[in-house]
């Protein structure tokens, strides 16, 4: 799309190892923290056009050094750019849903636009801070007791809770979780 696009994340372990130099190859600038504890991965099969779960293996948490080096990376970089993009971790636990709290913060207090694609803990702490825009899944927002079902209606009073919550703006994802 012509956007400069940089990538603060951590890479560890073995799958670390193999993901970094796969995803500075996709021509995202990659601003990187190495770290004790492995990555997530998984494993899916789509040879035959459906997806089949093969492996999966889960992160482990952060050290609090890493996750503070990690943290002022995203920071810097949060505040070089006009706007920041935060998205959630796959294995909950492995970073505290309050650093996004305080990252969300940081980040508007000094003039970064802040976009979050979250759900649950992650998304309440967001919310406490206020995001500019946020995109969630209709199916997460009912999974999570935030939607009371699919209905219109309840679609409608959802974003306006979220927006009375710190969501700027709203963008249901309808078609997927």
């Amino acid at each position: 799309m012509g956007v400069p696009v940089v990538l603060c994340t951590a890479f560890g372990g073995e799958i670390g190892t193999v993901l970094e130099p796969l995803t500075a190859a996709e021509g995202v600038w990659l601003r990187a923290v190495r770290i004790q504890a492995r990555n997530a991965a998984y494993v899916h099969d789509r040879r035959d056009g459906e997806r089949r779960h093969i492996a999966r293996a889960s992160a482990e948490p952060f050290q609090r050094h890493e996750l503070d080096e990690l943290y002022g990376l995203a920071l810097a970089e949060g505040l070089r750019a006009s706007v920041a993009v935060l998205s959630g971790v796959h294995d909950f636990g492995v970073v505290e849903p309050d650093v996004y709290r305080r990252l969300a913060g940081d980040l508007r207090r000094n003039g970064c636009k802040v976009v979050a694609d979250l759900t649950g803990d992650y998304l309440t702490a967001v919310l406490e801070s206020g995001v500019d825009f946020l995109k969630v899944s209709q199916t997460e927002l009912i999974e999570s007791g935030r939607m009371r079902d699919d209905s219109e209606e309840s679609l409608v009073d959802t974003i306006r809770g979220l927006n009375k919550e710190g969501a700027d703006a709203v963008r249901p994802d309808l078609n997927h979780s």
